[in-house]
């Protein structure tokens, strides 16, 4: 493409974008600016915190596929809320859908790089699709950025358990 197809290509993007509906415009720019779903359609904290609180009420009950259901539009409404993903992931977990409830988890792992949880929840997910070898160095970065924090240490006691499995189990092959 030439400078001058460029050019027009850019000068006519540009004039269509002026003529944008204001209000998806203003959207766009919220969203730009760190705003969530939530906020532009919006939807308050308290709404949000009873729909988390319903959902979670629903998991712990065993019903998997309703809380998903709701947790999957949390997620979409108020993306960066670590507990959200987290809790999407397990409910992907306990319905079986690991590689779903993987990619929660990393959404759940970027929003607090330094929670373990995630990360484990990853380990173990990997070991239930048979990729032993991810599921063994997810095991090991994790092990190498341990935390002093006391609420972490059964965590880490975990994934030190089943690092050492999966290192025996290799040895044995």
């Amino acid at each position: 493409m030439t400078n001058t197809n460029m050019y027009n290509l850019a000068t006519t993007l540009n004039n269509e974008l002026k003529h944008i509906d204001p209000p998806l415009n203003q959207a766009i720019n919220r969203f730009a600016e760190g705003s969530t779903l939530g906020d532009i359609a919006e939807l308050d904290k308290p709404q949000l915190e009873s729909a988390y609180t319903m959902a979670m009420r629903l998991f712990n009950a065993g019903s998997y596929q309703q809380a998903h259901d709701t947790f999957s539009a949390l997620c979409f409404f108020s993306h960066n809320e670590k507990r959200y993903w987290f809790a999407l992931g397990a409910c992907r977990q306990q319905l079986k859908l690991y590689h779903e409830a993987i990619r929660a988890y990393i959404c759940a792992s970027m929003h607090d790089p330094h929670d373990p949880k995630p990360r484990l929840q990853q380990a173990i997910c990997q070991l239930n699709i048979g990729a032993n070898e991810v599921a063994e160095q997810c095991l090991s970065n994790l092990l190498v950025q341990r935390s002093e924090f006391e609420q972490d240490r059964e965590i880490y006691a975990k994934a030190e358990l089943l690092y050492q499995n999966l290192q025996t189990k290799a040895q044995n092959i």
